[in-house]
């Protein structure tokens, strides 16, 4: 018998308590939790109640406007009391608003299955028209296969294009780490005027039945898809709702019985934890793009081979349906019923507010179409806003206490007295300053360029050279001085990235490569063509124009960014700025009035950002992107609303030039700089100043400390909840600043989304200056100067100068890839910070 004692037994394990309101079954599936389904409900209530607020403020009944949109949906079909030729009419309608949420359903698919491996892919507009614009070329120009084999191969080649577009997206944030964000919009820009040079006046993909029309030929019969529901004359239910319905089986069976899918769900939860576990997160980043990519392809094929036939020019830059996308797949939860669902209900809206369907004696359907695009935005910030659901849900029944904006007062921090007190009785001896001549000859020296960077610096400038001495004044016509030049510079940028600096050895080979080839283009061009095009000091004055915008955008970025908050709406900033900057100028009389309105525009669209990316912690990438669909909605209905189809008139007060009498006749720069306009003045000055603030003084050091190390800042006393809100509202000052530039300043009117992609060339630019003002200013001065060269290529070819607009956002690309260098964002940028 052992006398040794038993062990003693471990405790019983217990259980963790159960949430509240933690249960099963039908309770678990609608509590609105992440992914319930009383979550999304009240997130489209809240956003149809807004909307319906925007609709009654502007003097229209919200009841009638919405019965009006309910009716030209079709879904009243489904009614057993409506009979006779109102049922037949409800038939059709409902037919057309199934065709557009087959569309929808592909698009939000694209968004869905990105967002399952953590990526934000907002490039499905982009990866749409890639796919219409193969499947109408295969349509069109591969006659003579059979029909059900025509068809087939149009999708898969559509599907294919769109998986490659979206693949460079993914190959970019496997490879270099670049946003997926920035690099899907700057492709959606890219894929916009390619698709606008195909089907333009002398493209290559242009119908050869009418040249002055900018469409494709039409595809041929084999290629159509059959007609499942209503009159195929008329334009009936075609057989991609089916296809979409396998698309929907097709996300579930991939997503969760397949080991694909299952790499690509564990990606999404933790990257760091897959890469653990043996997953290859680049290759699931690069997989879930290109997947995503070829849904958005197919959703472009289903357009063109299911009713549209044909594609143009109008239908690539007015078409939205990729964006709609996000919409649906966010407010669906990323879940193929809830996305399913979710293009059902934004495919109504968008065929109940069209003009085919829409009664205008009853809304606008202009008006109508901008609601839309309103309700879309709200629904997004109110996904993103999900932990405000979550916290009214939880607390019904109890007070809603007050939310206090936070204060800016630093805790612990003694009084001033106390400190001189306490620095007087230290009694340190510090050093004595050194003589201002010292310190002169000590920033001289600094700046004296090491041989490397001498190197790289000299390679630069040859590559400049290489194609400046085939253009006036100098019009070298031998294609060998810009071969000879440029691989001289070649070698020197070379030699750079080699043993020096390799971010100036990048940029001096990317230039080399462009001043050679430019250079070489150049010598084979006419001498009278060329001196059309370079009159520098006219391309200098123009460059300035078109690089305001971005410089107010993006010094607004950097403060945000510095500070620690991602700030994807700085285009819906540069819009309403635009917008409120010539409505104020117009209603009041005064360019005054109209900046001072464009500022508090700006101002109050940022403070929502802020609030919902730092108070309530949204995502802040989803927050900028509701914000920036706000805004286009905002601003579209507004100007419809108040200036008609007319537009804005004329003789409105424009923001005033500076005249530098002494600068008339002196040559270049009387023409470049003499008359400029104030505000691209203020931007000049902006960009020192700016420099000034955050590196040279207590504010500027308070607010780099909280983007790169919060929790040390509130350690030491600094509101960090109040120095993001003072550089979010910041961002969104000096922006709309941009956008009443474009609007009162440059062009003295407004259309609908005429910012045109600024705001996102603007974030490019920060991130190429590498979040310094320097850096983004000359960045700003690259993307101004393609735009100011492409505005006059219509002398050699109306098309080429629409294929040349592409190359902004081209370069956005470059930059963002890290060709030149990879970039160094703040440590908390885009990291929504607790308080302790």
């Amino acid at each position: 018998m052992s006398t040794t004692a038993p062990p003693p037994l471990p405790p019983p394990q217990q259980l963790p308590p159960p949430e509240p309101g933690d249960r099963g079954g039908l309770y678990g599936l609608l509590a609105p939790r992440a992914g319930g389904v009383l979550t999304a409900i009240a997130t489209t209530v809240l956003a149809f109640l807004i909307g319906g607020v925007v609709v009654a403020a502007t003097g229209h009944n919200p009841l009638t406007t919405y019965k009006g949109i309910f009716n030209g949906t079709g879904l009243n079909w489904f009614f057993p009391w409506v009979q006779g030729i109102e049922r037949e009419a409800a038939a059709f309608n409902l037919q057309q608003t199934l065709i557009i949420t087959t569309t929808l359903i592909f698009t939000s698919l694209a968004v869905a299955f990105a967002f399952r491996c953590g990526l934000f892919n907002i490039g499905g507009q982009g990866q749409w028209t890639v796919g219409a614009v193969v499947s109408v070329w295969v349509g069109s120009s591969w006659a003579g296969l059979a029909g059900p084999a025509h068809i087939v191969l149009a999708m898969v080649l559509a599907a294919l294009a769109g998986a490659l577009w979206a693949g460079i997206a993914g190959i970019l944030k496997a490879t270099v780490g670049a946003h997926e964000v920035i690099t899907t919009i700057m492709l959606n820009w890219v894929a916009y005027w390619v698709g606008s040079y195909l089907f333009g006046i002398g493209g290559p993909l242009q119908n050869d039945v009418n040249p002055s029309v900018p469409i494709s030929n039409d595809i041929v019969d084999d290629a159509k898809l059959p007609v499942i529901w209503g009159d195929e004359l008329l334009q009936g239910l075609h057989l991609g709702i089916v296809l979409a319905i396998f698309a929907l089986v097709a996300y579930w069976a991939i997503l969760n019985r397949t080991t694909l899918g299952f790499r690509v769900r564990a990606v999404g939860r933790n990257p760091e934890a897959a890469r653990y576990g043996g997953i290859s997160v680049g290759r699931s980043y690069f997989l879930a793009m290109a997947i995503s990519g070829a849904f958005a392809g197919l959703g472009g094929a289903m357009d063109i081979l299911g009713w549209q036939y044909r594609l143009g020019t109008l239908d690539v830059q007015f078409s939205d349906i990729g964006f709609i996308g996000i919409a649906c797949a966010l407010l669906g939860r990323n879940t193929a019923i809830g996305t399913a669902f979710a293009s059902l209900l934004f495919g109504a809206l968008l065929y109940g507010t069209s003009t085919r369907s829409l009664d205008p004696e009853v809304f606008a359907p202009q008006l109508a179409g901008n609601l839309t695009t309103m309700i879309q935005a709200l629904v997004l910030l109110f996904i993103g806003l999900d932990v405000l659901i979550l916290w009214l849900w939880n607390r019904r029944g109890r007070p809603i206490p007050n939310l206090r904006m936070p204060t800016f007062r630093r805790r612990g921090r003694m009084p001033a007295t106390a400190r001189v007190a306490a620095l007087q009785a230290t009694e340190i001896e510090l050093p004595a300053a050194p003589p201002l001549s010292a310190r002169l000859g000590a920033w001289a020296r600094d700046r004296v360029p090491t041989a490397e960077r001498a190197i790289g610096l000299a390679g630069i400038f040859l590559a400049v050279v290489a194609f400046v001495v085939a253009v006036p004044p100098f019009t070298v016509r031998q294609p060998a001085v810009p071969i000879v030049i440029g691989l001289i510079a070649l070698a020197l940028a070379g030699w750079t990235a080699w043993r020096g600096p390799r971010r100036m050895g990048g940029i001096g080979i990317g230039l080399a490569l462009i001043g050679g080839t430019l250079g070489v283009m150049a010598t084979q061009s006419s001498v009278s063509n060329l001196e059309s095009v370079f009159v520098w000091s006219a391309l200098t004055a123009s460059m300035l124009r078109f690089a305001t915008p971005l410089i107010f955008a993006a010094l607004g970025g950097l403060f945000s960014e510095r500070s620690g908050v991602v700030n994807i709406g700085l285009e819906g900033m540069l819009l309403v700025g635009a917008f409120f900057g010539i409505l104020g100028a117009d209603k009041f009389g005064s360019w005054v009035a109209g900046v001072i309105l464009a500022v508090i525009a700006g101002a109050v669209l940022a403070g929502i950002h802020a609030v919902a990316s730092i108070h309530f912690r949204a995502d802040q990438i989803l927050s900028g992107t509701a914000i920036w669909f706000l805004a286009v909605g905002l601003t579209g209905y507004l100007f419809v609303d108040i200036y008609g189809p007319e537009g804005t008139p004329g003789g409105i007060p424009q923001i005033p030039d500076v005249h530098l009498a002494f600068l008339d006749d002196v040559p270049f720069f009387g023409r470049a700089f003499g008359t400029m306009n104030l505000l691209i003045w203020v931007a000049l000055i902006m960009v020192p100043v700016s420099y000034y603030v955050l590196f040279r003084t207590p504010f500027g050091l308070r607010l780099r400390s909280v983007g790169e190390h919060p929790r040390a800042a509130e350690t030491v006393g600094l509101s960090v909840y109040g120095i993001r809100y003072t550089a979010v509202l910041l961002s969104g000052v000096l922006a709309a600043l941009g956008g009443a530039f474009l609007s009162i300043g440059f062009v003295n009117s407004f259309s609908e989304n005429m910012t045109a992609g600024s705001g996102f060339i603007a974030l490019a630019a920060l991130i190429f200056g590498n979040w310094r003002p320097k850096g983004l200013f000359l960045a700003c001065l690259l993307f101004g100067a393609s735009s100011a060269i492409a505005q006059r290529l219509p002398v050699y070819s109306d098309s080429l100068a629409i294929l040349f607009e592409a190359l902004p956002y081209v370069l956005t690309l470059i930059a963002v890839a890290g060709i030149i260098g990879r970039p160094k964002p703040p440590a908390a940028v885009g990291i929504p910070y607790v308080r302790s």
